[in-house]
């Protein structure tokens, strides 16, 4: 048995490479250096029913938010994402959008979340994910409670969408957008 970090390369096609670094990030087996001295606390405080509890406040989100925003939210065992192909035809279907990618789009999303709605997701916390999807995942209940609930999260994903939409309708204004004026 090996016990201990491993450093390693993961090498092959692009796109299923990029899907194994999207699990990964999923899962927690990337680590930020940075992170190091968070997750040896994390280890210290460690208890099962309290990842219990942000699992399942996570899954209250999620059907939250596709209650609001239909049937492409997706949850997975522990996370909700929000697809890049989604957040991209739902930023389209609110509003004719200019020539976007899905992760432009997720980025858009994730940028108007920070600036109208103060909430931080995990594309602005150093090393963004490697999916284009916006990824909700292991939510504190206080958290959630301290702006309104679940609905109140649906709600401002919801408004971050419109924002969102209707500040990319060409490239000049998703540069602003996600670089500043």
């Amino acid at each position: 048995m090996r016990t201990g970090p491993r450093a390693g390369l993961l090498g092959g096609r692009a796109d299923l490479v990029a899907l194994a670094r999207a699990r990964a990030f999923e899962l927690g087996s990337e680590c930020r250096p940075a992170l190091y001295p968070a997750v040896a606390q994390t280890l210290q405080d460690y208890r099962p029913e309290r990842v219990r509890e942000l699992v399942a406040q996570t899954h209250l989100v999620g059907a939250a938010l596709r209650a609001r925003l239909g049937d492409w939210v997706e949850q997975t065992p522990f996370i909700t994402r929000l697809p890049g192909a989604g957040v991209l035809a739902e930023l389209g279907r609110r509003k004719p959008v200019g020539p976007l990618a899905p992760i432009e789009a997720t980025a858009a999303l994730a940028m108007t979340l920070l600036r109208d709605h103060g909430l931080l997701t995990v594309h602005f916390a150093g090393l963004p994910p490697g999916t284009d999807a916006l990824l909700i995942k292991f939510l504190p209940p206080e958290t959630i409670a301290a702006i309104g609930g679940p609905e109140a999260f649906a709600t401002a994903v919801d408004d971050a969408m419109d924002q969102a939409a209707a500040a990319v309708t060409d490239s000049a204004s998703t540069r602003a957008l996600l670089h500043g004026p």
